[in-house]
């Protein structure tokens, strides 16, 4: 087996130096340092990955460290003792909670992508009837909303790009925004939408995928105007000139 860093003398390494050669090792190799490897240091990255297994197992590794080891291989952090479901619903949870949100099939992070794939999954199975027990309760006790499509607020993904064509179908027919105040549902409810995704940006909780794709439609989409409403302000007549 290869190793490119056999001769390092250092007896102790930082978090981040165990990971570069755990990374050139499996580039090198195509597979993760095994137990059986002969030589000191590869023994070392051997155990420094069966120490981050057993650290996501408890809970104890950041996201941006889990988020770094699966973006080499995700089976630095499988258990073997666990099955593959279980390992994707813990990568999702770190997932959710350093974002905030769904994975979504529109990033171009491979681990986002493959994160997405695997909610839409679930609600397809959940929808079939054909969804564990015991499973279906871990992802509502994680997240109670998992299974709801909440049309109108973008938080699934699959309905934040259906609701984006509606968008752009009806900007484009239109040649405006859709408005709250319209006796039309869809539009109420379409404007109620585009409202969602502003508050996100202003609040920096938007993906900056999102923002590219709005910002395509209708390159103004994040400028909200308030000249209507001050231009009827500035022209009621004062009492003054009424008399």
């Amino acid at each position: 087996m290869k190793t490119e860093n056999q001769k390092r003398t250092r007896s102790k390494l930082t978090w981040l130096e165990f990971f570069t050669e755990v990374k050139e090792f499996y580039e090198l190799n195509g597979c993760l340092p095994a137990k059986n490897l002969t030589d000191i240091h590869g023994k070392k990255l051997y155990n420094w990955c069966k120490n981050q297994k057993q650290l996501f197992k408890n809970n104890k590794l950041s996201p941006d460290r889990v988020q770094m080891l699966l973006n080499v291989s995700s089976e630095i952090l499988e258990d073997s003792h666990t099955s593959s479901w279980d390992n994707t619903f813990k990568a999702f949870k770190v997932f959710f909670q350093e974002n905030g949100c769904l994975p979504t099939i529109l990033s171009e992070d491979s681990l986002e992508k493959k994160l997405a794939g695997w909610v839409q999954t679930q609600k397809l199975v959940k929808k079939d009837g054909k969804m564990d027990l015991e499973r279906e309760k871990l992802l509502l006790e994680f997240l109670p909303i998992f299974f709801q499509e909440n049309r109108g607020h973008g938080f699934s993904d699959g309905t934040w790009v259906e609701n984006l064509d509606e968008f752009k179908k009806f900007f484009e027919l239109n040649n405006r925004l859709p408005s709250k105040y319209s006796i039309d549902k869809e539009e109420s409810i379409l404007a109620n939408w585009v409202g969602t995704q502003r508050l996100n940006y202003r609040n920096k909780k938007l993906l900056p995928e999102r923002e590219k794709l709005l910002l395509e439609v209708y390159p103004a989409f994040f400028i909200v105007r308030e000249t209507k409403r001050r231009y009827y302000v500035a022209n009621v007549p004062t009492q003054k000139a009424q008399k």
